[in-house]
């Protein structure tokens, strides 16, 4: 059984969706909703950060599911 890294942080995602980074942030609160992305804490005290996470696997679940309903990613 493979296992699948989690794409950590806003760069990495629009890296592998070959989406500028912009592009990709706007879509935060649509992702967040409905579960695609999701927030760890990274750092030790007092420099803890959260920072944005997500498994290629669920952004390509969402985009099947939106072309299905002949919606844009």
């Amino acid at each position: 059984m493979a296992t699948e890294q989690a794409l950590i942080g806003w760069n990495e995602i629009a890296s592998f969706l070959r989406w500028s980074l912009s592009k990709t942030k706007s879509r935060r609160k649509e992702w967040a909703d409905c579960g695609v992305i999701f927030y760890t804490l990274q750092g030790k005290p007092p420099n803890r950060h959260r920072v944005v996470c997500t498994f290629p696997s669920l952004l390509q679940k969402l985009a099947v599911l939106k072309a299905s309903r002949e919606e844009l990613l």
